[in-house]
């Protein structure tokens, strides 16, 4: 059985409840046990003989992947649809999971991640779908929304990460972690199956395999001209926001080893942060549809830079709750920037470039992000662990500049 379920919006638009249903569902699903991977990423890889630099080597390198993988993934989502790409690839990366949970060390680790960073060129597909479904005046809540389930569940990821490490040592609780991603992910795989309806209809002509690279290269001049006329200060926020997230990547590193929490403080911070997110998702996302856009966003850099304040001047006597407030503060600006930011990219960017100019947003932020992450580990070890955090809160000072030339305007 297939669900279908549309309706029209009171502009006229037609939009897919069948579709918000399906991703929050699977996210539901499958948001907690991938997040409660990442809870503890950084210190397995080291213990299965990773260095601080390998540790921001990997990490760099999968964003790298990713970025350019989205840019095919954004011309598939926009030539031949939508639902049929999130579908495959759902599967292929649930079973990149089954690849962590038996890797010997870090270089299988790097491998399993190349796969799945590969996999995941579907993701501007998935911003492209959800972008249709959602009635144009309520795209900030609507985000909200979707989030606000998927985040509930995901709340509980640091908890189950913390149980797991906790009863069955880091290694063997981290494997255990990647299975039940592999399993999960395979359910969340037949549910987006039975449950998504494509919203761009095509008409499908063949194209030579000599034309496909033509073709692809034409596709993305039409959609990086609109970018270059109407959305160059939304890419340079881009590139700072994320350049300076790289750069402080190695927060589960420095929280444990340097400023010597234990990984059960680590585990209770993240899950507190968690809740931040929790409860002011979507209140937050309601906000950004009643005041605009670039307000919300501006008070999420503003909050971001407080919150890596309390990370670069953490002492050691009192480390926990140093780093306990930068979580929740760090928290409460992802709970404005997730609804904010997509809502301002559905609002700019007209329903036919979806995918494509998806595709050349992530890229730029994930170059930025990937190099930040490249410099982390080398900032780590060759001057201070702090000195990163430092770098990254210069950075994320620069990003206030470009908010005075974004606008929201709306798209055609």
């Amino acid at each position: 059985m297939v669900f279908h379920m549309s309706q029209e919006s009171l502009s006229g638009e037609k939009y897919y409840l069948s579709n918000i249903i399906a991703f929050s569902l699977s996210w539901v699903l499958w948001s907690p046990i991938t997040q409660a991977t990442w809870v503890y990423f950084q210190l397995f890889l080291l213990e299965l003989g990773a260095s601080t630099v390998i540790v921001g080597y990997i990490l760099s390198i999968s964003t790298f992947i990713i970025g350019f993988a989205r840019i095919l993934g954004g011309y598939l989502a926009d030539h031949y649809g939508r639902r049929k790409i999130i579908i495959i690839l759902t599967y292929v990366a649930s079973g990149t999971y089954l690849l962590y949970s038996i890797a010997p060390d870090w270089r299988y680790i790097l491998l399993a991640s190349i796969v799945m960073n590969i996999a995941l060129l579907y993701q501007p597909a998935i911003q492209a779908i959800i972008a249709d479904s959602l009635p144009k005046e309520h795209r900030g809540l609507g985000y909200a929304v979707i989030n606000i389930l998927p985040s509930f569940t995901a709340m509980f990821a640091p908890y189950i990460a913390l149980y797991m490490v906790s009863k069955f040592g880091l290694v063997a609780g981290m494997r255990i972690l990647y299975f039940l991603a592999f399993v999960m992910g395979t359910i969340v795989g037949t549910i987006r199956l039975f449950m998504l309806k494509e919203t761009l209809h095509v008409k499908h002509r063949r194209i030579h395999n000599s034309d496909i690279l033509k073709h692809l290269k034409l596709s993305y001049r039409h959609a990086f001209q609109f970018l270059i006329r109407n959305l160059k200060p939304l890419v340079v926020l881009y590139i700072l926001i994320n350049t300076a997230l790289g750069i402080s990547i190695l927060t589960q590193i420095y929280a444990v080893k340097y400023l010597g929490l234990t990984k059960e403080d680590w585990g209770w911070i993240t899950f507190i942060g968690g809740i931040t997110y929790f409860i002011t998702s979507l209140p937050l996302g309601y906000l950004s549809d009643r005041i605009g856009r670039k307000k919300p966003i501006s008070a999420s850099i503003i909050l971001s830079i407080i919150s890596l304040y309390f990370y670069v001047t953490a002492n050691l006597e009192n480390a926990y709750m140093y780093i306990l407030i930068a979580s929740m503060l760090g928290n409460l600006a992802w709970a404005i920037s997730s609804s904010s930011f997509p809502a301002l990219e559905a609002d700019v960017i007209p329903h036919e470039f979806r995918g494509r100019l998806a595709a050349l947003l992530a890229l730029a932020s994930s170059v930025a992000f990937g190099i930040g992450q490249l410099l982390s580990g080398y900032m780590y070890e060759i001057f201070s662990p702090r000195a990163p955090f430092m770098i990254a809160l210069f950075v994320w000072g620069l990003s206030l500049i470009p908010l005075i030339w974004l606008r929201e305007i709306k798209g055609k």
